[in-house]
């Protein structure tokens, strides 16, 4: 079955259109509270994503960032992408 392009989120909100039915299930706010806090995600830092030995070698090779012009992002990307040595 085709699917309409860029538009994943209409798939998700209209299943029966495409052949699918919603198999959600309705939470309530507490209830998703308290997974998190079982579960420890609410003690993980999610700006942190990247992992250590990648993070240090990125700012071995650019140590400051926030220096680089937003013209010059796509070559500074290109730069770690061909000298990160230690991706997993």
């Amino acid at each position: 079955m085709e699917l309409p392009t860029g538009i994943p989120d209409h798939v998700f909100s209209f299943p029966e259109t495409y052949g699918g039915s919603n198999m959600g299930l309705n939470l309530k706010k507490g209830q998703i509270e308290d997974v998190a806090e079982v579960s420890g995600l609410l003690n993980v830092d999610t700006d942190d994503f990247i992992d250590s030995r990648v993070k240090t070698d990125c700012q071995l090779l650019i140590p400051n960032p926030t220096n680089i012009e937003s013209k010059n992002i796509i070559e500074a990307f290109r730069f770690l992408k061909l000298n990160v040595k230690s991706v997993t």
